[in-house]
């Protein structure tokens, strides 16, 4: 049978009578329960499977009653609530309207028309619009039930509408709730309209969360609760506020009421929780505030000494703050800061409002950066666009582009002239931001910078651009050219790098201190006195924060005297030259430009980057090779090298072209090509045919070289750098440059960095090789592994003499008992395994069925009942029979007690004899069990052993089992034929078990107290069944588990039962004690192996140990061999100009 179904619309379903043969995890997609033998739909392409039962082929589409104006189409929903019976349904089918947003679950949808049977019924019912079905009016309902409403329950005697078919009911005032109403908490003042919610919402006025129905505008998105509705705008011994005023602060739109709020007022500056206030997109104020009368001025007209402020409506006045108590009690409203005393200040002494002097009189508009106005400060802080810092106090602010200025950023201007951007720069003294990035360094500038450090002054300064988001470090951006410090009588001129001598030792004049010779300084050339930047930083910034007219700024890099150079200005960049080059063009600096191409194609994959050359992995010092392969490397790095490091940015490409006595140049390598003209001359092609263009961008690159290496001093390069800038000399110097003593220069410079690195790596091998502190490292590590290696083998041959010979006897019984019974049954000295446990359709020859339908759980509650009767019938007689009673001396049971019917088999019925048991355990143990016996070996806790002790806690957890719920839940076991073997009743299955053991141990229910055969046979039934389980399981795999389960029946059959049943007993008794010898030898296994596993671990730590230090002792002799003999030419030279040019710059002033 083929159909479809809409839980799987992308396949038909086919109807199979079972799915035995298919996937035999196979489950239902809607109860998730195994499809089993049931009818099943299945689509065995997609493994979808669904029971016919869960499914009878539902319609997929409807036209209801409750929803007449749409069709409702049937879908598979994840979570849905109904709005019937407005209960939540997870992952099942539903008929649901997408338009109107409605759903009906399956139950209500195809649920008939209910109609009242009688007329006065129907009057008092209901038809409530949110159910689809009248509800009947019903009193005094017994059922606790909730309403689907409001969620409260329903109380007794409370008058409520109910459905009973659909167990849907509504308090009687829910129902009685306006469909749309128009509220004055919501400020659309548009209407509200009544509808439920399924999966919660927020109420827009006391804030909580609710999944009751609500009052929902559409429009706005406006929800407000059951509960706040009713509630109405009043004051404390005021009349009923007005939903909307119109106030001064707020001239283009009213105010209008709000209630449980939690928010500033922007009349008194204080903040209110969860309180009435009245608001607007401008403003909001507390009631008090809003309603208090202005202040008329009779007397203060004209005074100097009262203010208007935009912050207040009434007028401000002058006053001092007196004393120490008077600042602590208040702040100032614009700032938020406190008072100090005698301070000036305006205040509003009605108000408590007060404000310093110079807060009072800011500027209401400030035209700098935007047409910005000031604004009151919010209870949620705002950030500065301009510092980035986070303040709740007045702000100048533009609604237009929400632009926001902080009150300590007011005054600062964009007056500060950068020539590497077109926009004048304003100086921030802090920074509050951590991802703000230096666009000259590309480093962080940071916010929060470590006070440590000595430049920490310097480094959460900035100069910034808004409009292109262009920041630079202070030291990176440009600096004031001369300063006065009250310690030198010369100005100080600001100045790149000054190199004093070659002793790589550099001091500043004003701290003493020694500096760092990368940084720029103030100097003074006549005097020779040098300030570090760090040191006169309070000048520089004394400066920047003050009238900037007639001051020069300069940036590292820029030319000093540009009014000393014969320079004319261009308009266009090396970028512009660059992007219009000819074909020819582009092929004669091919060569040039193919590092660029590198870096930005960026073909470079990861494995193919020259990483920088490590010499401290070799113990061998430098030789004339290493430095052949150094130039190797330097002539091939740069084409397959895309490192960040030496990639000339964009940015000195952009740069405004001059030109220089003919010839292009970007202004800020002005400095260079002048030096270079004035010492060198003419050091250009003779007879070139360059175009101007190529011309110029060749002139370019060298002076890019040339200021790169005057930047950098000899014992900072690194190998990348002199990659670089030997690949473009030898480029210009193949185009026809005139540039041999650049070149000559950049090879004393490879030479001593190749002497730098020689003289680096041999210290560091010496280091290293420490052999006097390496081997007395090594020496006292091998002293403690030694003395562990020691304990280990002790522990271990301590352990096997303890195995061998010193095992408690009672130990070593349980060790003797699980390797003889180690592959034999748990039960085979009392049964015989040639039978076999017969089925329900088969019965020995000697046994006769009693009943058909007797079973014996039949059989056990038919006893029980005859029993209670009995009782009753003799209870009449009780007190007479008693007295008629002799005596009993004997032992044997009375009539009553014997017939008492037996409890099933629980912990608690075996709890009264298993004090009894547990002696009986400790007096065999004890017999087998002596003092000396008990003698454990000596060693670590991780490697005990199991002892006596273990075997009684293994026999309290037996005790104590909880897997007797195993037979109880055996429907088998009581739902078998009673059958009868020679006078003895038991089930069918079990009947040849019971004969074979009347047979071996004659009646062993004699002792029994209770004399019916049919309360025998429910212990003779435990008792093979407990035979049954111990024959089909072999001694080694019994678990401790099973074992719970046959203590539990067996000592419940002997106690409750008084079976004698020992020989059961003491073989149960050994096969526990064979079970606990598997557990020890396992641990005596994992002992050996784990003490076997760390001496062979800490044996071979030791011959590491040797190795080592002989490694070490071979490698020291090897370098002091190598260090004695005598050094190559090429060798002394590299040390020679290591020595000389170790603290110079890369390329000395020319």
């Amino acid at each position: 049978m083929e159909t479809h179904h809409s839980s799987h619309p992308e396949h038909p379903l086919f109807l199979y009578n079972e799915i035995s043969d298919m996937n035999h995890e196979a489950r239902c997609s809607k109860c998730t329960k195994p499809v089993g033998s049931e009818k099943t739909y299945a689509c065995n392409d997609c493994k979808f499977y669904l029971h016919k039962d869960c499914t009878d082929l539902l319609p997929r589409a409807i036209r209801h009653p409750y929803h007449p104006q749409c069709i409702l189409n049937i879908q598979v929903s994840s979570d849905f609530g109904c709005d019937s019976c407005h209960r939540i349904f997870n992952s099942e089918d539903s008929f649901r309207c997408k338009k109107c947003d409605f759903d009906l679950d399956t139950r209500c949808a195809l649920m008939p028309t209910i109609k009242s049977e009688s007329h006065e019924e129907e009057e008092n019912n209901l038809q409530y619009f949110r159910h689809q079905h009248q509800l009947q009016l019903i009193i005094g309902i017994k059922n606790d039930v909730a309403c689907f409403v409001c969620h409260e329950p329903c109380l007794q005697g409370q008058p409520i509408y109910g459905c009973i078919p659909c167990d849907c009911f509504a308090h009687k005032s829910c129902t009685q709730l306006p469909r749309e109403i128009q509220h004055p908490f919501n400020p659309s003042h548009h209407r509200l309209t009544l509808t439920p919610n399924h999966f919660g919402f927020r109420c827009n006025h006391c804030n909580a969360q609710f999944s009751t129905f609500r009052f929902y505008c559409k429009e706005t998105g406006f929800w407000l609760c059951l509960k706040c509705f009713p509630l109405k705008p009043y004051r404390s011994g005021a009349d009923e506020l007005l939903p909307e005023i119109k106030h001064p602060f707020s001239p283009e739109s009213p105010l209008l009421l709000q209630g449980n709020k939690d928010f500033w007022c922007d009349f008194c500056h204080k903040f209110f929780s969860t309180d009435w206030c009245y608001c607007s997109q401008e403003c909001q104020m507390d009631i008090q505030c809003a309603l208090m009368p202005p202040i008329i001025e009779s007397e203060g007209q004209g005074n100097d000494h009262v203010i208007h402020h935009s912050g207040h409506q009434h007028p401000l006045t002058f006053m001092e703050i007196k004393n120490d108590e008077d600042c602590q009690q208040v702040h100032c409203f614009v700032c938020r800061q406190g008072f100090l005393e005698g301070q000036p200040i305006y205040g509003c002494t009605r108000c408590e409002c007060y404000a310093h002097k110079s807060c009072a009189e800011l500027p209401s508009m400030k035209h700098v950066f935007h047409p910005l106005f000031l604004r009151s400060g919010q209870y949620q802080p705002f950030c500065c666009n301009l510092c980035f810092s986070l303040s709740s106090s007045f702000r100048y602010h533009c609604k237009e582009c929400d632009f926001n200025l902080c009150l300590k950023c007011l005054y600062v201007k964009p007056t500060i002239k950068y020539k590497s951007h077109p926009h004048a720069l304003v100086f921030i003294e802090r920074i509050f931001k951590e991802t703000l990035y230096c666009n000259e360094c590309k480093k962080s500038i940071k916010a929060f910078a470590n006070e440590d450090d000595e430049y920490f002054p310097t480094q959460n300064c900035a100069f910034r651009c808004k409009d292109c988001d262009f920041n630079l470090h202070l030291l990176c951006g440009p600096l004031p050219c001369k300063i006065e410090h009250e310690d030198h009588c010369h100005p100080l001129t600001y100045t790149d790098k000054v190199v004093e001598d070659a002793r790589g030792v550099y001091y500043c004049g004003l701290c003493q201190e020694e500096r760092d010779p990368r940084v720029q300084v103030y100097w003074c050339a006549d005097c020779s006195y040098i300030a570090d930047v760090k040191c006169v930083i309070s000048e520089i910034l004394h400066i920047l924060k003050g009238e900037l007219d007639g001051v020069d700024f300069r940036a590292v890099g820029e030319p000093t005297e540009d009014a000393d150079l014969n320079m004319k200005a261009l308009d266009s960049t090396l970028a512009d030259i660059m992007k219009n080059l000819s074909k020819d063009d582009e092929q004669e600096l091919n060569v040039l430009l193919a590092p660029l191409r590198v870096e930005s194609e960026d073909k470079v994959t990861p494995n193919e980057v020259q990483q920088e050359h490590d010499y401290r992995k070799e113990y061998l010092p430098h030789t004339d090779k290493d430095f052949h392969q150094l130039m190797g490397r330097l002539c091939s790095a740069c084409l397959t090298n895309n490192n960040k490091e030496m990639v000339i940015s964009n940015r000195e490409f952009e740069q405004n072209l001059v030109v220089v006595d003919g010839y292009m140049i970007s202004w800020k390598l002005v400095p260079v090509l002048t030096e270079l003209l004035g010492k060198y001359k003419n050091f250009t092609p003779d007879n070139s045919n360059f175009t101007p263009e190529v011309k110029a961008v060749c002139i370019f690159f060298l002076c890019w070289v040339v200021n790169s290496m005057r930047k950098e001093m000899v014992v900072y390069v690194t190998e990348t750098k002199l990659a670089y800038w030997w690949y473009y000399l030898n480029a210009l110097l193949h185009k026809g440059f005139k540039i041999d003593f650049l070149l000559e220069h950049l090879k004393r410079v490879i030479q001593a960095y190749f002497g730098l690195q020689a003289k680096k790596q041999s210290k560091e091998i010496v280091d290293s090789l420490n052999i006097e502190s390496i081997l007395a490292s090594s020496v006292q590590k091998k002293n403690k592994l030694t003395e562990k290696l020691q304990k280990l083998q002790e522990d271990h041959k301590q352990y096997e003499t303890y195995m061998a010979s010193r095992r408690p006897r009672f130990i070593q019984k349980c060790l003797k008992e699980a390797f003889e019974l180690e592959w034999s049954y748990a039960d085979c000295e009392f049964i015989d395994h040639t039978i076999s446990v017969l089925s329900k359709a088969v019965r020995p020859e000697s046994a006769s069925i009693v009943m058909e339908d007797m079973t014996l759980r039949y059989l056990i509650d038919e006893e029980m009942d005859s029993s209670e009767e009995e009782s009753e019938a003799a209870s009449d007689d009780e007190i007479s029979d008693k007295d008629l009673q002799e005596p009993n001396d004997n032992n044997e049971l009375s009539e009553n007690e014997q017939v008492d019917s037996p409890e099933p088999p629980t912990k608690e019925a075996h709890e009264i004899n298993k004090e009894t048991n547990e002696e009986q355990s400790e007096i065999v143990r004890d017999e087998e069990t002596s003092d000396d016996d008990l003698q454990e070996p000596n060693i670590n806790n991780d490697f005990s052993p199991y002892n006596v002790q273990d075997y009684d806690q293994l026999m309290e957890r037996l005790s104590h089992s909880d897997s007797d719920d195993l037979l109880l839940e055996d429907s088998e076991f009581w739902e078998q034929k009673i059958v009868d073997i020679g006078g003895y009743l038991i089930t069918l299955n079990f009947a040849p078990i019971l004969k074979d053991l009347i047979t071996k141990y004659g009646d062993f229910s004699k002792g029994s107290r209770h004399r019916s055969p049919k309360y025998k046979a429910y212990f003779f039934s435990l008792l093979c069944w407990t035979i049954n389980s111990m024959r089909k399981t072999w001694v080694i795999h019994v678990t401790e588990d099973l074992l719970g389960t046959w203590f539990f029946i067996l000592n419940y059959v002997k106690d409750e039962g008084r079976f004698k049943i020992k020989f059961i007993l003491d073989r149960l008794t050994r096969v526990i004690q064979a079970h606990f010898g598997f557990k020890i030898a396992s641990r005596d296994h994992d002992i050996l192996q784990t003490l076997n596993r760390n001496i062979i671990s800490i044996s071979r730590e030791l011959n590491n140990l040797e190795y080592e230090a002989e490694e070490c002792r071979r490698l020291y002799q090897q370098h002091e061999t190598f260090m004695a003999l005598p050094k190559s030419s090429l060798m002394k030279k590299c040390l020679e100009e290591a020595h000389k040019l170790e603290w110079t710059s890369a390329f000395p002033n020319l």
